[in-house]
């Protein structure tokens, strides 16, 4: 465990020594699924792309606590700009009140947080894994106040959107529920469409399932209404960010190993349940997509929220009590299977998590710091680490 600064940068060190070695397993010739410009999958050989390099990672300073008592937080949604008193603002979702609170963060350390409730969203199903849990502003929330939200009901999970928290509109219904794998984490992409993480809610069959939604990433297109199937084989989709270069990754629980980090290309099949980790399996599009990177046991990760900047992800562990910071290949083609050096890789272990449970991670607009949510029920915390 890396609890100081120095040794972080350290780790750092040694992390680029093992990303800048001969990446394993290139050029072994797998195939998997790509999509063509109509969605419509085909077979190709990957391995013969020439290979991605790869940068030192952004390693973040020791964070702080900003914020305590928030009650079981799930995701956070960035207000687009500061408000006139110099703060950051954002929403966040609380999984098991069904609660959105605002929360205000000065820019300046010393200043004070604040946080008040702004909404309770209805009909919220509180049952293990379930409840309130994405949150994602529409990118033109200046202008419409579209807020969209990710609730568990009794009959499944669904995407609702609102305005002002009083009128709700469905957008997305008949995603399974169950008291495991609710997935929920929602994103924009830079093509304006929403992305959603999906579980398999313990059914396992269904992630293999074109015409179900659990264990996929969704895409609903906002413009049109029209929700598609992006990627499946999934088995509860925990993260999800885009790189500033348009590229879709998510984190993934695995079952009793295998936690993953992947890059999601639209038609892809990841495997489950047939596979997990690196490893591929035959599946109608030709083989499925293999992880990038694999924490072998769930006890180092059991990733949750992700956050990219630059090229430098942020994994938040939830069994793992740490941030992970990987550092993601640049020049990645669709062809290219190329895991990322297992090496040792950065991770934040601070005095300052005090051996919690981290649920969400997200770099904020500017780009300087991250907000860190903590899971640990009613006494959970927002940490702040700025980026140097």
């Amino acid at each position: 465990m890396i609890t100081r600064r120095a040794l972080l940068v350290t780790a750092a060190a040694s992390a680029v020594a093992a990303l800048t070695a001969c990446v394993p397993n290139a050029g072994r010739g797998t195939q998997a699924a790509s999509s063509s410009s109509s969605g419509i999958s085909s077979t190709t050989t990957l391995g013969s792309a020439p290979k991605p390099t790869f940068v030192a990672p952004l390693v973040p300073q020791a964070p702080r606590t900003v914020l305590e008592g928030l009650d079981s937080p799930w995701q956070i949604a960035f207000l687009p700009r500061d408000d006139a008193s110099g703060q950051r603002s954002a929403l966040l979702t609380s999984r098991d009140t069904g609660v959105v609170f605002r929360v205000d963060v000065p820019n300046a350390q010393g200043g004070t947080a604040q946080k008040s409730e702004v909404a309770r969203v209805p009909e919220v199903y509180h049952g293990g894994e379930g409840g309130l849990l994405g949150i994602a502003l529409s990118p033109d929330y200046s202008e419409s106040n579209q807020v969209y939200v990710y609730r568990t009901v009794s009959g499944g999970n669904q995407v609702l959107s609102t305005r002002d928290f009083r009128r709700f509109e469905m957008v997305i219904e008949g995603i399974p529920r169950s008291r495991i794998h609710n997935g929920g984490r929602m994103v924009f992409g830079p093509d304006g469409a929403l992305y959603v993480g999906t579980g398999d809610a313990g059914r396992r069959e269904v992630a293999q399932e074109l015409e179900k939604l659990g264990g996929k990433i969704l895409r609903h297109d906002p413009s049109s209404g029209k929700t598609t199937v992006f990627s499946h084989g999934h088995r509860n989709v925990q993260g999800l960010a885009f790189t500033s270069s348009g590229e879709l990754w998510a984190t993934e629980l695995g079952p009793d190993k295998d936690d993953e980090l992947q890059r999601i290309y639209q038609g892809g099949n990841y495997g489950w349940p047939l596979t997990t980790g690196y490893g591929t399996s035959e599946v109608s599009e030709g083989r499925s997509r293999p992880a990038h990177h694999v924490w072998e046991s769930t006890a180092d990760a059991s990733p949750s929220g992700l956050a990219i900047s630059g090229q430098t992800a942020y994994v938040a562990a939830l069994r793992g009590q740490r941030l992970w910071v990987v550092s993601l290949p640049k020049g990645l083609s669709h062809d290219a299977d190329t895991p990322i050096p297992a090496g040792p890789l950065p991770q934040l272990d601070p005095p300052e998590f005090k051996g919690s449970r981290l649920r969400d991670v997200a770099v904020t607009p500017d780009g300087k710091s991250l907000w860190i949510l903590t899971d640990e029920g009613p006494a959970s915390r927002l940490l702040v680490a700025a980026l140097a």
